[in-house]
């Protein structure tokens, strides 16, 4: 209750001609560094064009960038992201992880990728220090962008929260883009969190093809 608006960390561009990857933002989550005592800022930029008749475009090309706070420790949390230093906020960015090989029109070689890239992100440490993240991604290309599966999940996995992220390719450590799907559930943006001994999924927003 009584919640009120502090101030903005990020504002999209609004562009509409693909020209931008923060044409669209989503996904913003604050990630806790242990090792240095320090909070993350991590979100989806998007390209957007507008939609035609064989693909959705309103926000395609998802790639997952972060900034640090200025600040360690809780104090971070209400520190400087870059928003009081630049124009724009998101100018110096880390990209995080994104699609590999885009293409617009498709076809798209891996088979947990599609048009809208890597749509979300939410990082978990493991017992042994190392990161884990699952990342989704929807199938909204030629020839018909409305039928599924959409919302599809893999793993990605790091040494550390700042990465390098690769893709988890269980089967070929050495082809991380193909890395495979978790499931056929339509779930998009997976939250896990630790409780008692073990990993749970807590929330993901559920999608139902029409």
């Amino acid at each position: 209750m009584h919640w009120s608006r502090e101030r903005t960390l990020r504002r999209s561009a609004g562009t509409k001609d693909g020209s931008d990857i923060h044409a669209a933002h989503w996904g913003p989550f604050f990630n806790y560094n242990p090792n240095n005592d320090t909070w993350q800022l991590s979100y989806v930029g998007y390209r957007a064009l507008p939609n035609n008749g064989s693909e959705f475009l309103g926000n395609y090309q998802g790639t997952i960038f972060s900034r640090w706070a200025s600040e360690a420790g809780d104090a971070g949390l209400d520190s400087d992201f870059g928003e009081a230093a630049e124009s724009p906020a998101y100018a110096n960015d880390q990209v995080v992880l994104a699609p590999d090989d885009f293409n617009v029109e498709g076809p798209w070689p891996h088979p947990c990728q599609g048009l809208q890239g890597t749509d979300s992100f939410y990082p978990y440490q493991l017992n042994d220090g190392t990161w884990a993240a699952l990342v989704g991604t929807s199938h909204q290309e030629i020839p018909d962008p409305w039928s599924g599966p959409k919302w599809r999940v893999s793993l990605a996995t790091a040494p550390e929260l700042a990465g390098p992220w690769t893709r988890y390719n269980p089967n070929n450590r050495s082809a991380p883009a193909d890395a495979p799907c978790l499931d056929e559930i339509l779930g998009e943006n997976p939250i896990v969190i630790f409780l008692a001994n073990s990993f749970n999924i807590t929330s993901y927003v559920c999608k139902q093809t029409p």
